[in-house]
């Protein structure tokens, strides 16, 4: 096994979970969805001090490696980044981006996709005008957001974090 912390950051869409799984296999290493943690059935959001006990767990349990996939910062501050060995930063253009969550969303809500906790994505949502119902929006108003948010990151990453971004 490779003992290595690997985070996955960026915009929703952009390849982070797809890239996870993949590379969870090639290096014999646990894989964990933070939106598995997060969203509960009917998309019930998990309390903050909860999901933040949850991850610190996750964290603890694996002292020899991870892949943890997403963001959080809000939530989980420094949890996962601060002690990841490698993160590798999505920072697509926002039209790859864009492309690529209508093109997964309306797969998902198509095919009814199970995602996590019983959770599907609905046709209706992307009609919604609120980010926090429709993906699709969230991606889009979320964009600029995460792009300073990770260049700040990665400016004041330790010199031995490696930072990898995806372009």
């Amino acid at each position: 096994t490779d003992h290595m912390k690997i985070a996955l950051v960026g915009v929703s869409g952009s390849g982070k979970s797809t890239l996870g799984k993949k590379l969870s296999i090639e290096k014999s290493l646990p894989y964990f969805e933070l939106d598995a943690f997060f969203h509960n059935k009917d998309w019930v959001p998990t309390p903050d001090a909860e999901f933040k006990a949850k991850v610190e767990s996750i964290v603890k349990e694996n002292p020899s490696g991870w892949i943890i996939d997403g963001n959080y910062l809000s939530k989980l501050g420094g949890l996962v980044l601060d002690q990841a060995d490698v993160v590798i930063w999505f920072n697509l253009p926002r039209r790859i981006v864009m492309y690529r969550i209508i093109k997964r969303s309306l797969y998902r809500a198509f095919t009814r996709q199970q995602l996590w906790n019983g959770n599907r994505e609905k046709l209706k949502n992307f009609m919604s005008r609120d980010p926090e119902i429709n993906v699709i929006l969230w991606a889009w108003s979320q964009y600029s957001n995460y792009q300073s948010t990770f260049e700040l990151q990665k400016a004041k990453a330790r010199s031995s974090q490696k930072w990898i971004e995806v372009r």
